[in-house]
């Protein structure tokens, strides 16, 4: 191993640990809220009711941005960067249980309607709401849209993974005779049950 291989790899492992002091102290534990956030930004400070400060993207470690969180005391919630931005629950009333937290952000409840803003599938942030009254399943996100309605039928049996499409289609994962899932789709026009016909969904 040449000696410059060695060097390097000591500058490097050198600079994540300067890096990480850095982190620990740009964002102290005593006047700021808590949260998971502070193991991934710097330059933590909080301005009246706003905490502000430089978090790490998912796809860029160290090309950090600086974000603000606006009333943090409203927080309900621990306070979490969500690919470089602060993030938290607020609202009336606890958020419900979904998917639709892996891809949505600025969580809020109020007077029964769930609002966020979720990811597109072309990265763009939308603003997007669903009342919480009309949901018969978890939340989930479809391309920037929050839905939890799903049509009713015997699928749900031995279905996973369902969620239904802008275009109306319920796609899901369904248990075949055999014990593998396979994923289908079905219009949920369907007038009849909405089954599953070993592993794939279907309308009687």
């Amino acid at each position: 191993m040449s000696s410059i291989y060695v060097l390097t790899r000591v500058s490097a492992l050198s600079f994540v640990l300067l890096y990480a002091i850095r982190c620990v102290a740009d964002c102290p534990e005593g006047n700021l809220p808590q949260g998971t956030y502070k193991q991934s930004c710097s330059n933590c400070s909080v301005s009246g009711s706003n905490l502000t400060a430089k978090c790490n993207p998912i796809k860029a470690t160290y090309n950090q941005f600086y974000s603000t969180l606006n009333n943090y005391e409203a927080c309900r919630s621990g306070i979490d960067n969500f690919d470089g931005n602060l993030t938290c629950d607020k609202g009336d009333a606890s958020a419900p249980a979904g998917s639709y937290r892996d891809s949505c952000r600025d969580i809020n409840v109020e007077k029964g309607s769930l609002y966020a803003k979720c990811r597109t599938v072309g990265g763009d942030w939308k603003e997007a709401a669903v009342k919480l009254n009309t949901c018969n399943q978890s939340v989930y996100n479809t391309n920037g849209t929050l839905g939890c309605i799903l049509p009713y039928g015997t699928y749900q049996q031995t279905c996973r993974n369902p969620h239904v499409s802008p275009g109306g289609l319920l796609t899901a994962e369904c248990k075949s005779k055999s014990g593998s899932w396979i994923t289908s789709s079905v219009s949920v026009s369907c007038r009849g049950d909405l089954n599953n016909n070993d592993g794939r969904l279907g309308c009687n």
